[in-house]
């Protein structure tokens, strides 16, 4: 079995999420750059990454089929699955606060 995906399943991913969460909001609520919330602490000391995303916590990327470099996911953010998958309602949510 192969496995694939990476930022090429990703970015389209995120890019369709983000669309028809901004098509939920008010226009002054929708968002065009998330990176300062994905990654910055809100008032409750969380990022909107930790409070939108289900964490990934086992896994890794190391090259195959000799395994090589790569990283190990872990608890938090991680090379390997970022904040780890989205999740649609509880990302929305979110921005709706923000």
């Amino acid at each position: 079995m192969t496995f694939n995906g990476g930022t090429s399943a990703s970015a389209p991913l995120w890019a369709a999420l983000i669309g028809r969460i901004n098509a939920q909001l008010p226009e002054a609520k929708r968002q065009r750059f998330l990176t300062p919330l994905l990654y910055g602490r809100g008032a409750n000391g969380q990022t909107l990454g930790q409070n939108g995303c289900r964490d990934i916590t086992s896994g890794q990327n190391a090259s195959h089929p000799r395994p090589g470099t790569g990283y190990s996911a872990g608890p938090a953010f991680d090379a390997v699955s970022g904040w780890g998958v989205p999740n649609g309602q509880q990302l929305a949510d979110a921005l709706a606060n923000v």
